[in-house]
C-alpha cells in the first residue's frame, strides 16, 4: 500500500498543492507519463506531417490516432495537476468537519490511515488491486482535498473521483 511521507501541512495549504516526500517510484511513474505522451504526439505529428499520399482507409487511422495522442496528452494534464488541491467551503467549524470526516469514513468503507490535528488520509478499495487515497486537511471552516491512485503498475490520475469526493463533501457539510 502506497504511503504519503512528510505530508506538508502549512505548505500545502499555501500553495494549494499536496506537498510530501515523493518516493523515486512516484516521480519515475509521472516521467513515464510525460515521455509516453510526448512519444505518441510525436508520431502522430510525423505521420500527420505526411498524409498527402495516404488513401481513405489510412487517412482514417491516422485521425484516430490523433484522438489518441489527445487522450495521452490529456491523461498527462491530470497526471500533472492530481496533486492539486480543491477546496470545499463549509459552515461548519474544524470539530465539526472532523467529525463529519469520521461519519463519512465509516460510511463509506474508507480505511482510515493517518489522523493528525489537521491531515487525514483514508484508503478506498477500488477494486482489482486499485486504490483511492483521499487526502483531506482541514483549516477553519476549509476542506482541502485530492485523491491519487496506488494500482499494481502505472498510476493513473483519477478522473472522476475527485469530483464525486467534492461532491459527498458538500452535501455531507449541508446536512
Amino acid at each position: 500500500m502506497k504511503t504519503i511521507p512528510q505530508i506538508n501541512f502549512s505548505k500545502s495549504i499555501e500553495k494549494k498543492w499536496l506537498v510530501y516526500k515523493e518516493s523515486f517510484f512516484d516521480r519515475l511513474d509521472t516521467f513515464t507519463h510525460i515521455i509516453a505522451a510526448l512519444g505518441i504526439c510525436f508520431a502522430t505529428f510525423m505521420v500527420l506531417k505526411n498524409e498527402q499520399n495516404l488513401n481513405e482507409n489510412e487517412k482514417f487511422f491516422i485521425y484516430l490516432s490523433g484522438l489518441i495522442s489527445l487522450s495521452f496528452c490529456y491523461i498527462t494534464y491530470k497526471k500533472l495537476t492530481e496533486k492539486r488541491l480543491k477546496v470545499v467551503v463549509t459552515k461548519c467549524n474544524e470539530e465539526q468537519n472532523r467529525a463529519m470526516l469520521k461519519k463519512l469514513s465509516e460510511s463509506n468503507g474508507w480505511v482510515e490511515f493517518r489522523n493528525d490535528s489537521n491531515v487525514f488520509v483514508f484508503y478506498e478499495d477500488a477494486g482489482n488491486q486499485n486504490t483511492y487515497i483521499k487526502i483531506l486537511f482541514l483549516q477553519n471552516n476549509k476542506i482541502y482535498f485530492t485523491v491519487l491512485t496506488e494500482r499494481f503498475r502505472l498510476n493513473y490520475p483519477t478522473f472522476t473521483e475527485n469530483r464525486s469526493l467534492k461532491k459527498l463533501l458538500e452535501n455531507s457539510a449541508h446536512n
